[in-house]
């Protein structure tokens, strides 16, 4: 608000956007209390799950309870706006049925339903490649808002970096924002010809553009509770953040050098709720709560019940088929080679005929159940559309990578990358993590070929890992990268058919140096 401007210009233009509303305005503005509903990471998640933190597991979450909690809370919020933070996309294969030519449309539809105002870009609504994170754009009937993703010729990739909407006579510019390191999270050729620039710099122009005409400034961030305080911190004129992308539940909301920050969880479990007033040019008397959406003894719209077992149906038809057994359920860990890594790995390299397979751990996103596995399950575990690829590596550089990766899982910099086709065993002294010895194999035959540092062998992978982050995960560039055409998800379904096992492996791929036994014990991880 105009309050902070005098830091953001020169005095005088402050005076001047000081002096540009009426009192008479201003009292009005605060007359009426304001409501801002919101959600974020919603993930995809259009159906109700158990909420298996209680012990009666009720149902919770799904478009048709935010419906009916929207509906009832809207009956004590008449001046009220809905917000979302981002990341509608991935977790369910909703997100890739086709509606007006957008896969994902079903989403926009019931997001639609629900009374959407106004909408943040994350980075999952370009996990499926261009052009479809433009049509969502164009084919929402709701803004879908980035102040920090541009085209080469410095337009806005959303065409909006915000919008003004009124709501009990207070006029509030609500600004969107993309994570400030979208190229880091978003794989393949999606950000093709665009460009992220970090909040910090570009929301000073556009808040002293919109101050003058707004009485409330919002952020609508997929940025992470940790940036979104140093937003609050450093930037003047922000009165609310509403923010997303690290799921965390701010059961009370927080205040931040005069900013409240709100973010409601993820996957469509909670509703968050903000009442205030604006007085004196500043938002005061802010009530704050979050509303489970609670699923069980309740009755939502009709039509909305209906449109979502239509999609549900739609989902069984395609992904109910059952594809594999597995013996027991494989875990995941972020930081430490996990009984589903191993496997995945494994299966990653005979599809792509490698001799070693690397994949990123957050490519996981569930654990493989015990039992039946449906093709659904297999879809939900890799829900990105990454590509299979290789990539050629001498013996000596493969080593490096082991060995940085390593390091990774010790600090816990970020995920590790999950390996098959070799065997390490490895030790540390007080600067370094160093590979004692390395041999090729696999688990059935056993680990027997010793690494050659002048050979060259073939890793396989996903184009996320080869061609997207390979700084972040190989420590360096490599080249003569292959892509393969093939989505990882499709590629490890063709392995079943021919091997419908599942089961976990026996054997660790990296083993800490003068440990007498290489047998598995692998910690999962939920």
């Amino acid at each position: 608000m105009k309050r902070s401007i005098a830091i953001l210009l020169a005095c005088a233009l402050a005076a001047s956007c000081a002096s540009s509303r009426p009192d008479a305005q201003q009292k009005d503005a605060g007359a009426n209390r304001i409501t801002i509903f919101h959600t974020n990471d919603i993930h995809a998640s259009f159906t109700s799950s158990v909420a298996t933190w209680r012990d009666d597991e009720p149902q919770i979450g799904g478009f048709a309870a935010l419906e009916y909690h929207l509906a009832k809370e809207r009956e004590t919020a008449p001046h009220s706006l809905y917000l979302d933070a981002g990341d509608f996309m991935t977790g369910n294969p909703i997100s890739n049925i086709e509606r007006n030519g957008v896969l994902g449309g079903p989403l926009i539809e019931l997001l639609e339903r629900a009374g959407l105002d106004a909408m943040a870009l994350g980075n999952h609504e370009f996990d499926h490649p261009q052009p479809n994170p433009r049509k969502i754009i164009e084919t929402a009937s709701f803004p879908i808002l980035s102040a920090n993703v541009l085209r080469e010729d410095g337009t806005y990739f959303t065409d909006k970096p915000y919008v003004i909407r009124e709501a009990g006579g207070a006029r509030i510019g609500i600004i969107g924002l993309s994570p400030d390191d979208l190229a880091q999270l978003v794989g393949g050729d999606a950000l093709a010809g665009l460009t992220t620039k970090a909040s910090v710099d570009v929301l000073p122009s556009i808040i002293a553009e919109i101050d003058p005409l707004t009485d409330v400034i919002v952020l609508l961030t997929h940025e992470g509770v940790e940036i979104d305080r140093k937003i609050a911190a450093a930037v003047p004129g922000i009165d609310i953040i509403v923010g997303g992308h690290s799921h965390t539940r701010l059961e009370n909301g927080e205040w931040v050098n005069g900013v409240f920050i709100t973010q409601a969880g993820s996957k469509l479990r909670n509703l968050g709720r903000m009442d205030f007033r604006v007085e004196n040019d500043a938002v005061t008397d802010v009530e704050y709560r979050l509303i489970p959406l609670w699923a069980d003894d309740i009755t939502p719209p009709a039509e909305a019940v209906a449109m979502i077992a239509k999609f549900q149906k739609e989902i069984d038809d395609e992904y109910g088929v059952v594809v594999a057994q597995s013996a027991g359920e494989l875990g995941r860990n972020y930081h430490q080679e996990s009984d589903l890594g191993n496997w995945m790995t494994e299966r990653v390299r005979r599809a792509t005929g490698a001799d070693v397979a690397f994949l990123n751990s957050g490519g996981l996103r569930k654990n493989m159940p015990a039992g039946e596995i449906k093709k659904l399950d297999i879809v939900e575990i890799l829900p990105f559309s990454n590509m299979l690829c290789t990539f050629p590596i001498t013996g000596a550089k493969l080593i490096e990578v082991i060995e940085q990766n390593i390091e990774t899982g010790l600090s816990e910099a970020h995920g590790i990358l999950q390996m098959s086709g070799i065997q390490v065993e490895w030790g540390q002294t007080e600067d370094k993590v160093y590979v004692a010895e390395a041999k090729l194999g696999n688990d059935r035959d056993g680990y027997t070929t010793p690494v050659d540092p002048d050979a060259v062998y073939t890793v396989g992978t996903v184009d996320y890992v080869g061609t997207s982050q390979p700084l972040k995960y190989l420590g360096y560039q490599p080249e003569n990268v292959q892509g393969l055409g093939r989505v990882l998800s499709d590629s490890i379904l063709e392995t079943l058919v021919e091997d419908p096992a599942v089961a976990a492996p026996t054997a660790r791929r990296a083993i800490r140096h003068h440990q007498s036994s290489p047998t598995h014990s692998i910690q999962n991880a939920g």
